[in-house]
């Protein structure tokens, strides 16, 4: 598993020292490819995030289950991944069991795209089959995916294959 780190976009932010529990901050910054403080603007006037404070699940679902999201001046369609997109099927004696992918099993199911995945109490990116998280964490490929978002740029933000 490849990671990336995510603090790299905190770099010249005046909203980054001092911060914890920013990993939705983040996430939404490398996601939609913005600078740390236009995502921790937006993570403050649209899912009620205070200072040094996480974001509560049920605000990012209730935002991101909109569809489309706009970062500073970018645009995003979100899509919530559902059934086997985030779970493993698995048959046991002759009976069929769906778990929750694990984030490796995530990264190995989906190589190319750009991802918000939520796992417990935490938020990350999967970019292109690369992980972009706080360093340390890839030896947790384990956590179990809890939902997850695809993102797909709108405009010219997008790289576009020309024919000619």
């Amino acid at each position: 598993m490849i990671l990336q780190s995510s603090s790299k976009v905190k770099k010249g932010s005046k909203f980054a020292k001092g911060e914890g529990n920013d990993c939705v901050v983040l996430a939404i910054a490398n996601a939609m490819g913005v600078d740390y403080d236009t995502a921790h603007t937006y993570a403050r006037r649209q899912l009620n995030r205070r200072d040094r404070r996480g974001v509560q699940t049920v605000n990012i679902h209730s935002e991101f289950g909109k569809g489309n999201i706009k970062v500073g001046d970018k645009e995003a369609k979100l899509t919530q991944m559902l059934g086997l997109k985030i779970k493993n099927r698995y048959v046991v004696k002759g009976e069929t069991i769906d778990r929750q992918k694990t984030l490796k099993s995530f990264i190995q199911s989906h190589p190319k795209g750009t991802y918000i995945v939520l796992v417990s109490r935490h938020a990350l990116v999967v970019k292109d089959g690369i992980l972009i998280d706080h360093p340390g964490l890839e030896f947790k490929p384990t956590r179990k995916v809890q939902a997850a978002y695809e993102v797909s740029l709108k405009g010219s933000y997008q790289k576009q294959l020309t024919l000619f």
